[in-house]
C-alpha cells in the first residue's frame, strides 16, 4: 500500500484493521486522502499492478446505500428482496467430519507433493468422490479482475473451499 507521500507498507493481509493501522502510521486522513491511496497487487497467477485503494474498498450504509468507483447508490426494495429469495435458495450443508484431512495423511502428500497445500490436497480428496476438480481456474473481468470460479463441481452443487481462518480469509468467487 502507498501513500500519497511515496511511504509504502507490505500488507500481508488486504483488511480494514492494516489500513487503518497504515493511515495512522503515516499520519493520511483516509476520509480526505482516500484518492490519493494506491495499492499494489500481487496475484498467484498473474503479473503485479497498482491500483487506486477506493476501489477495493465495500462499503454498505444502514440505509442500503453503496459506494461504488466514487459514486453513492441505493439498493431499492424489490432488488432487496430479489437477493434475499435468492439467498435462501442456496443449499448449505452441515459440517462433515469424514471430509477432515489428517495430519499424518498430508504430511505424507507433501512429501510426495512438495508444492502442494491443504486446500489442493482436500479437493484433489473429493474427486474421489465425483467431484470436477476446478480449483485455480480463474477468469478474467473487464481486464481488471481476476475471480476463481470455483474448487469442486458436482450435481449442480458448487463447493468454494479456502485454507485458514476464514474471518481473515479475502474470498474472491
Amino acid at each position: 500500500m502507498k501513500g500519497s507521500k511515496g511511504e509504502s507498507m507490505k500488507l500481508d493481509e488486504f483488511n480494514i484493521e492494516n489500513v487503518r493501522a497504515y493511515c495512522k502510521e503515516q499520519e493520511i486522513d483516509l476520509g480526505k486522502q482516500l484518492n490519493s491511496l494506491k495499492i499494489t497487487i500481487k496475484p498467484e497467477n498473474s503479473k503485479s499492478r497498482t491500483e487506486n485503494l477506493r476501489d477495493y474498498i465495500d462499503f454498505i450504509s444502514d440505509s442500503y446505500e453503496c459506494l461504488l468507483e466514487d459514486r453513492w447508490h441505493r439498493f431499492n426494495l424489490s432488488y432487496l428482496e430479489h437477493l434475499d429469495q435468492l439467498i435462501d435458495k442456496i443449499r448449505i450443508e452441515t459440517y462433515n467430519s469424514a471430509n477432515d484431512i489428517h495430519k499424518k495423511e498430508f504430511e505424507k502428500y507433501l512429501k510426495a507433493n512438495p508444492k502442494s497445500y491443504v486446500e489442493k490436497y482436500f479437493n484433489e480428496l473429493r474427486t474421489k468422490e465425483g467431484y470436477v476438480n476446478k480449483d485455480r481456474f480463474f477468469l478474467k473481468l473487464e481486464k481488471r479482475y481476476t475471480i476463481e470460479l470455483l474448487d469442486l463441481y458436482k450435481d449442480k452443487l458448487y463447493l468454494f473451499c479456502e485454507g485458514g481462518n476464514p474471518s481473515k480469509t479475502i474470498l474472491c468467487y
